[in-house]
């Protein structure tokens, strides 16, 4: 009986080819999710990279040069491309040195 039973189920394929679909289907499913992911980790790496731009961008222009007095040399390029807006009297830094007492 038991023997019987198990050669019946061994025989048994009416269930092959929906599982033969069903396998078929999950492998497309798991390609397809696998270059969706790697898309989507490329698009993510390149907005984090463009906020960090961003980012480098607003600390440099809100960048403040020191006060001079005159017109004196402003080497670089953030005082080159940025107006400095010097008060008239603003001291000079030997004053400000002079100023200070040390210890």
């Amino acid at each position: 009986m038991f023997s019987n039973l198990i050669a019946r189920f061994w025989s048994d394929e009416s269930g092959a080819v929906i599982a033969t679909e069903y396998l078929m289907l999950g492998s497309v499913v798991a390609l397809g999710s696998a270059s969706g992911m790697v898309a989507m980790r490329d698009s993510v790496i390149d907005e984090y990279k463009e906020l960090g731009q961003g980012v480098r961008e607003i600390r440099q222009a809100s960048s403040v040069p020191p006060a001079t007095r005159g017109a004196g040399n402003r080497a670089g390029a953030a005082t080159a491309t940025h107006p400095t807006f010097e008060h008239p009297n603003a001291p000079t830094a030997q004053e400000v040195h002079a100023a200070c007492p040390t210890p």
